[in-house]
């Protein structure tokens, strides 16, 4: 699923990729899904350096929980600064739509001192990635103690 139609084709044309692109906004998208419709949800949207609002909210990450299938994941992918705040406000509103939620990033990002990228997950099971040399695996007990007393976005 992409926003822009040209971009899907062009895509489609140079790498000859065999896979339907459905051009439509993310969210709008993720809400015309059937319930249990989908194994995977992967976000990577970007507005200039930051994620839209509207697919950050909690009523976002409800839709995404109703459209996978058990067993399916939701990824995200977060551009964050030092200190994390998207990274909070996004994993205190999925805590709300899913029973397991994680993160994954270098040891500099998880501890809040860089710049960079974080990707969280949701599901309805635990998710663990295997060893990824030089990333990092954020537990339950980091979720917990990162949404502490954030409150989630919501529409």
């Amino acid at each position: 699923m992409e926003i822009d139609g040209a971009l899907s084709e062009l895509t489609r044309s140079l790498f000859d990729v065999p896979a339907h692109f459905h051009t439509s906004d993310a969210r709008t998208y993720v809400h015309s899904l059937s319930p249990g419709s989908v194994d995977a949800v992967i976000r990577d949207v970007f507005d200039g350096p930051t994620t839209p609002r509207h697919v950050t909210t909690v009523e976002f990450y409800r839709a995404v929980a109703r459209a996978l299938s058990p067993g399916g994941v939701y990824v995200a992918n977060i551009g964050d600064r030092a200190g994390l705040a998207e990274t909070r406000a996004e994993l205190a509103g999925m805590v709300e739509a899913f029973p397991h939620v994680g993160a994954l990033s270098t040891p500099g990002m998880l501890s809040g001192n860089s710049y960079g990228n974080v990707v969280v997950w949701g599901s309805d099971r635990a998710v663990g990635p295997g060893a990824v040399n030089g990333v990092k695996q954020a537990d339950a007990a980091w979720v917990r103690t990162m949404t502490e007393g954030i409150a989630p976005r919501r529409d």
